[in-house]
């Protein structure tokens, strides 16, 4: 099973992983809130709304400085997964998992394809969000009571922001391939996108779905455990934590089955011959 191998290769290598998403993770974690749709809904039965704005002010509500962080937090995320890549593509290639060498050829070599992917992926996830709220706004309107949230309201709008949480870490897993196979293989950003959706084709759809959104559902449970113990910034850094390179490792596994390449990271010898 594909969740499996992810997740044993990120806890083999568990402290290498840490290290590289250890900075954006303390800067988002503080600063900016990964799952802040979810934190959204956990204070929706105590919110009076009465306008859409409301809605996305409960999301986007971090004003100048806010947007200053997210663009710092970008760059920074660019930056590590660029690394983390490149580090987990020459593991695989090599079975090493060197610190010492790379590091800048890996930054050099990725950062055009994974810049693009990731600057898609922001359209995308706000016009998603932006879809979310409305549908969220239309169920509160129908459903709400006087302002106020209802059971019925609630439920569903729990139903959607979820749902639209986990699309998005569907969309995540297809860009990354995309990002990787442009990054490697040379090809064009339409191209890679097939390769990657042809890949998804390839395997069992529940299996592919679950592998994907897994992260997500794990940062959806933090999110809600934090904002309950009111530690949000402690569990967005958990989830960093865990999503960003666990995203890195299933689009390079999928790479590297797809195009039928041979990994070394699992040998415990090498034929130097």
């Amino acid at each position: 099973m594909e969740l499996r191998k992810v997740l044993s290769y990120y806890f083999k290598n568990i402290l290498y992983m840490l290290l590289f998403a250890v900075a954006p993770a303390l800067f988002l974690g503080f600063l900016v809130h990964p799952f802040s749709i979810i934190e959204m809904l956990y204070n929706y039965p105590n919110m009076t709304s009465f306008s859409f704005a409301d809605f996305f002010v409960g999301v986007y509500s971090s004003g100048a400085w806010g947007i200053l962080w997210f663009v710092l937090g970008f760059v920074l995320v660019i930056l590590c997964t660029c690394l983390l890549i490149g580090k987990i593509e020459l593991h695989f290639r090599t079975g090493k998992f060197d610190l010492s060498n790379h590091s800048v050829r890996s930054i050099n070599n990725n950062l055009s394809s994974v810049s693009l992917v990731a600057l898609l992926l922001i359209v995308l996830n706000f016009l998603l969000n932006v879809i979310a709220l409305l549908l969220m706004f239309f169920v509160h309107f129908v459903a709400g009571g006087d302002g106020g949230a209802t059971v019925a309201s609630i439920t569903i709008n729990w139903i959607i922001g979820i749902a639209f949480v986990l699309a998005e870490g569907c969309f995540t897993a297809v860009f990354m391939f995309t990002a990787i196979d442009m990054a490697i293989n040379g090809s064009p950003f339409t191209v890679a996108l097939s390769d990657a959706f042809n890949n998804w084709s390839r395997h069992n759809c529940c299996g592919t779905i679950l592998t994907a959104v897994f992260p997500f559902v794990v940062g959806i449970v933090l999110t809600v455990l934090g904002a309950w113990l009111g530690v949000t910034w402690l569990t967005n850094i958990l989830s960093i934590l865990f999503l960003l390179p666990y995203v890195c490792i299933l689009g390079m596994i999928d790479f590297f089955t797809y195009f039928d390449i041979p990994r070394y990271d699992n040998r415990t010898y090498y034929n130097l011959n």
